[in-house]
């Protein structure tokens, strides 16, 4: 019972993490700084954080828009390759694997 509960929790968190990109596909990389922003440090301060501009710079990333990934924030030259290589560590810890029950 227990390994199969841990084969359904290993393959619906695998899902999850191969539907990011997915979900990130969607996000509109051209949208306008000027509208309403998630960001809580701009919507107090009302200045950008260092962090403004990283998942649309990912989604630009996901299209190939190399130059928008640079204008959207200078430092997405940095943290995208970062955000990328824990991604990937983590889609690899969660073992595919695992996907096959094991025989009793």
């Amino acid at each position: 019972m227990e390994m199969a509960m841990l084969y359904t929790k290993n393959k619906l968190f695998t899902i999850l993490l191969l539907t990011i990109p997915i979900i990130i596909w969607f996000i509109d990389y051209n949208a306008n700084d000027n509208g309403f922003s998630f960001c809580l440090f701009k919507n107090i301060f009302g200045i950008k954080c260092y962090g403004c501009g990283v998942a649309r710079g990912l989604s630009a990333l996901l299209h190939l828009k190399f130059q928008r990934v640079y204008e959207l924030n200078k430092l997405n030259i940095i943290s995208i390759p970062i955000l990328i290589y824990l991604y990937l560590k983590l889609l690899i810890k969660s073992d595919f694997r695992r996907f096959a029950l094991p025989s009793i």
